[in-house]
């Protein structure tokens, strides 16, 4: 993740998490977010659920096969 992108202090509370699927999820939000802050008028609330959606069926589809 860029260090410009997100606050120093979140980023190394980021990186204590040892599930790296957690991790790059957690990691991914803030990016989504960060982009979205910079908008004028950020309205994100049905990218967000696709978003989200995304990882839900990515981490059943692995549940399911592991």
């Amino acid at each position: 993740m860029e260090r410009e992108d997100v606050n120093e202090l979140i980023l190394q509370k980021v990186n204590e998490i040892d599930d790296d699927q957690v991790r790059n999820f957690v990691e991914d939000v803030l990016r989504f977010e960060r982009a979205e802050l910079d908008k004028q008028q950020p309205n994100y609330k049905n990218d967000f659920g696709d978003y989200l959606q995304r990882y839900i069926d990515d981490w059943e589809n692995y549940e399911s096969n592991n």
